[in-house]
């Protein structure tokens, strides 16, 4: 990764956690999937650039261009911004390769679908409070400052 894209991710998380959710403090990725115990970023990151025709069971999912998760999950998992993620998409669509992972509303139709598809995963910035929804295991955590 370049510099100057690093110092413009560390900078965009900076005025997100400034401006965002101030309790919050930890990513979390999650599934309906107890067969899956842990994943590593590196592997949860190969996921959701593989889109929908992923080699892997497990199904990504997003939340809307906007949310402040995905802001924060862009920079911690997948070490890109949304416009270098949206070239990424374009190019996969306009060579057949791949079409980019399901999105969803907000964080109440993402838990919802999590439940209803034991092989999708997706991601929540929480904080001390957050009650995961039962039937949902965090399959990695990622810290963060505020």
């Amino acid at each position: 990764m370049t510099a100057v894209l690093r110092l413009v991710l560390t900078l965009s998380l900076s005025l997100l956690l400034l401006g965002g959710n101030a309790d919050a403090d930890e990513l979390w990725l999650i599934s309906a999937n107890t067969q899956q115990v842990e994943i590593s970023k590196e592997v949860v990151k190969q996921i959701y650039l593989q889109g929908e025709q992923g080699r892997t069971p497990l199904q990504p999912v997003n939340l809307v261009k906007g949310e402040f998760s995905r802001t924060i999950f862009n920079a911690l998992v997948m070490g890109l911004t949304e416009s270098r993620l949206q070239s990424y998409w374009s190019q996969m669509r306009f060579t057949g390769r791949s079409r980019p992972p399901l999105e969803v509303e907000n964080t109440k139709v993402l838990t919802d679908y999590l439940l209803n598809n034991s092989n999708a995963i997706g991601y929540l910035v929480v904080d001390d409070n957050t009650q995961l929804p039962d039937g949902l295991v965090v399959l990695l955590k990622i810290d963060f400052e505020k």
